[in-house]
């Protein structure tokens, strides 16, 4: 070890010990003054057990008030971002820091008889000073914010997506509390198996208590006997489970999704409108931050735009100038997370059945999953992870399906696999849904049209092939993998229309224009040769190799301004390689121009 090293080493351990002496010094000192006898003695008099009593029935009271009311706050805190919430989180922590005479005359002067609040108790005939309920305000107010803070970061630290998928699954605010926050969180005990204790999940109530917690849900049939006569509960049904099931039932209509939303995000303006038909796959594509997956978010109910409307048929799920806005469990959609968002505390079968407990056996054999009922989300592959997240999705009947980014996680082998079911899935269910996703591939095979997205703006809706042969701009045009060269045009005595290229050299097109346009045209037209060859093409573009990527049996390979895509086999057959010059040509009937280049 360096000696710079050395003395950090030492200067850590000086500071642990200084810190561990200033802690238990105070403790030592009342074992080496009192010998342990008069200790015990002195402990056991009437005062010291009345003083001890009081201790731990003030800290016990205090303790449960601290976890009835500071939990829920941490909560609303943690998942709310508001004005002057840095505020209020420094009020709760200020009691930390306040010297403890400080805190007791704060405490006087709000609830003494001469405080604040002082008449408002002595009128009700409640005197606090000096009491015990006095003790259990002070511990309360001081222990309160070290419960708070802890909470606070635990909340904090749940993944957003965990409760916003819950409550898309049709879990109310409370259930998404109880059943996936705090469990996330571990700011409070959790309840576990215990020996000769029934587990505590709901498929096993009601089942006799065995010497293991695990065993009696084995075999049900073990302990038939020692129920009562009649298991079902004889209960009334309590109102909301009189009410019509949310869920969609089978022989409701498919109907159209109608959606015109206006939301500001950061530095864009998000301004759409589109409908999904019923059967119909619509996919969102375009760059990072324009806008897709909020769209998912308006229609699932967790974002509410600043004026917009949203309806499926004629369900009214958002109208901001009718003040309509239902919640997400009473919205029926089934949305799959980029992430996929599965709850790490369940297994399989319980997300699964979270969503809706009538089809898990079905749902886990559609998509193949059954042999991982019982594993954890962390333990299974990125592809089952995605057809568990779909399973999930759908357990709830949902009338509309969104997917943001689902094939984003998984590697190249597993997505063009998961892809093809995908597809299949898709025109099976028969529902309206809408796919966000960066690649036009996944857009092209899943969907029945295709919405580019850009700064918040449609710049166009068709179908895939309307896209490749006629999109409406640039950036539609290099999205759909074409390569795009600007220049300037002018009309030839041929009919034709003749580019100036900005990178030099010259192209044809049979499409008819002037001025400063954009030309487009997909690598799969270009050509390659090692010299020009009288042929019907009339565009030819000589430059060195840039670059030859293969992928399978073919390749794309890079020249000048252009990507041409070509087999492997001609390839060798050319003996291609890079930094050699070639000729690039395409047909002018292959080329497209499109909107005005600046």
């Amino acid at each position: 070890m360096t000696r710079r090293g050395g003395a950090f080493a030492a200067a850590l351990w000086s500071g642990a010990v200084i810190a561990l002496a200033f802690l238990l010094l105070p403790m030592l000192a009342i074992f080496l003054r009192v010998s342990p006898g008069e200790l015990l003695h002195g402990m056991s008099s009437g005062p010291a057990v009345d003083a001890l009593r009081v201790t731990l029935i003030t800290s016990a009271v205090a303790n449960a008030l601290i976890l009835v009311v500071g939990t829920p706050a941490a909560y609303l805190i943690a998942g709310s971002r508001f004005r002057g919430r840095d505020l209020v989180v420094t009020l709760i922590e200020l009691p930390l820091v306040l010297p403890p005479a400080v805190a007791g005359i704060g405490l006087l002067a709000a609830f003494g008889r001469l405080g604040l609040l002082g008449g408002t108790f002595k009128a009700l005939g409640i005197d606090i000073a000096f009491t015990k309920i006095a003790v259990v305000m002070a511990v309360t107010y001081v222990a309160s914010p070290f419960y708070l803070r802890a909470a606070l970061a635990a909340f904090e630290a749940v993944d957003p997506n965990l409760p916003a998928a819950a409550r898309t699954l049709g879990a109310g605010p409370a259930r998404t509390f109880f059943r996936v926050a705090r469990p996330r969180c571990g700011c409070s005990a959790r309840v576990r198996p215990r020996h000769r204790r029934v587990r505590r999940d709901d498929h096993v109530r009601r089942i006799a208590a065995r010497s293991d917690a695990d065993a009696v849900a084995r075999d049900l049939r073990t302990v038939r006997r020692q129920l009562r006569h009649r298991t079902c509960d004889r209960r009334r049904a309590r109102d909301r489970e009189r009410r019509p099931p949310p869920r969609r039932q089978a022989g409701d209509p498919v109907e159209t999704l109608q959606l015109d939303v206006h939301h500001r995000l950061r530095s864009i303006q998000l301004e759409l409108t589109l409908d999904a038909r019923p059967g119909e796959t619509l996919a969102l594509v375009g760059p990072s931050g324009a806008g897709k997956s909020t769209v998912l978010r308006i229609v699932a109910g967790l974002t509410t735009p600043d004026r917009g409307t949203v309806a499926l048929g004629d369900t009214v799920w958002l109208d901001t100038d009718r003040h309509i806005d239902l919640p997400p469990e009473q919205r029926s959609v089934g949305l799959v997370f980029q992430d996929y968002a599965l709850f790490p505390h369940l297994d399989v079968r319980r997300n699964v059945s979270f969503g809706g407990a009538e089809r898990v056996d079905e749902l886990l054999a559609r998509f193949d999953i059954a042999h991982l009922a019982g594993e954890r989300p962390g333990a299974i592959s990125g592809g089952e992870r995605q057809r568990v997240a779909l399973a999930r999705a759908l357990a709830r009947n949902p009338r509309v399906l969104l997917l943001d980014e689902p094939l984003s996680a998984l590697d190249t082998h597993t997505r063009a696999a998961v892809r093809g079911e995908l597809r299949d899935l898709l025109h099976e269910l028969e529902l309206p849904a809408i796919i966000v996703t960066h690649d036009f591939e996944d857009a092209a095979v899943l969907a029945d049209r295709v919405g580019v997205l850009v700064a918040g703006k449609l710049l166009q809706v068709a179908t895939p092939n309307e896209l490749v042969a006629a999109p409406a701009d640039a950036f539609v045009a290099t999205f759909t993998g074409a390569n795009v060269l600007e220049g300037t045009a002018t009309l030839a005595s041929d009919g034709l229309t003749h580019v100036v290229l900005d990178v030099g050299g010259s192209a044809w097109t049979t499409d008819h224009a002037s001025g400063r346009v954009a030309l487009a045209v997909h690598p799969w037209e270009v050509s390659l040769a090692r010299e020009t060859s009288p042929d019907s093409a009339v565009n030819h573009i000589h430059a060195p190799i840039a670059s030859i990527v293969r992928l399978g049996n073919r390749a794309r390979v890079r020249i000048g301004p252009l990507t041409a895509e070509i087999t492997t086999g001609s390839i060798e057959r050319l003996d291609l390689k890079e930094g050699e010059p070639v000729f690039a040509t395409f047909k002018a009937t292959a080329t497209r121009v499109l909107a005005g280049a600046e």
